[in-house]
């Protein structure tokens, strides 16, 4: 009978704990990548996601981060241009803070690009492209009414450094409590070097604190 009481009263808490309606909730945890058309004015994307309880010390406290990927083929395209070159243009170079600023190594992204096939001059900006994204973010109650969490236009430049196909760009992080949420996230102006590129919305969990 005792470890019957136990069995019981453990199974109580994992209820109370959310645990038993995790189990059967098919909503979509991060990561979650979405495509979005960076040619065309007012573009967007949205989807549900659902931020579990942490229940790792190690993982607790880490933001979720909003990226924006720009994606190459790692081949030449024409003439001795590589594709990645190109995309490196848009997206522009890492970048490292100095007095709170950022700032770009210039010098080695004209480098860079030039030895790939791609030719600018001094003028480039290693920042690459602005995009500008408008995301906003709700939380969805027990009662499918929505909190508003974030409402904000960002002017993205910059890249984070890249990966297998991607040039990454951080858009904002974000410090979300267990629960499911509602992104949407809206290009507010037309890049027209983006015309045939595609570009990816990427949500997930930073891998620091």
């Amino acid at each position: 009978m005792l470890k019957i009481g136990i069995i019981t009263m453990a199974l109580f808490s994992f209820l109370q704990a959310g645990w038993f309606s995790n189990l059967f909730d098919n909503t979509p945890k991060s990561p979650i990548t979405k495509y979005i058309d960076l040619s065309k004015k007012g573009s967007r994307i949205e989807f549900t996601t659902r931020i579990p309880k942490e229940y790792i010390s190690a993982y607790k406290g880490r933001p979720y981060y909003i990226w924006l990927e720009f994606i190459y083929d790692n081949k030449l395209v024409k003439n001795g241009i590589w594709d990645s070159a190109i995309a490196s243009k848009i997206a522009g170079y890492g970048y490292y803070p100095r007095n709170g600023q950022r700032i770009c190594d210039k010098e080695f992204a004209i480098r860079d690009l030039t030895e790939h096939g791609v030719k600018v001059d001094d003028n480039y900006d290693c920042f690459g492209i602005v995009v500008t994204l408008h995301v906003v973010i709700y939380k969805i109650n027990k009662d499918k009414t929505k909190t508003k969490v974030t409402d904000k236009t960002y002017k993205t430049k910059g890249t984070v450094g890249g990966w297998l196909n991607h040039m990454q760009r951080v858009v904002n992080r974000y410090h979300l409590s267990p629960g499911k949420y509602k992104i949407i996230v809206t290009n507010m102006e037309a890049i027209k070097e983006m015309k045939g590129r595609k570009a990816d919305i990427r949500f997930g969990k930073s891998g620091t604190k």
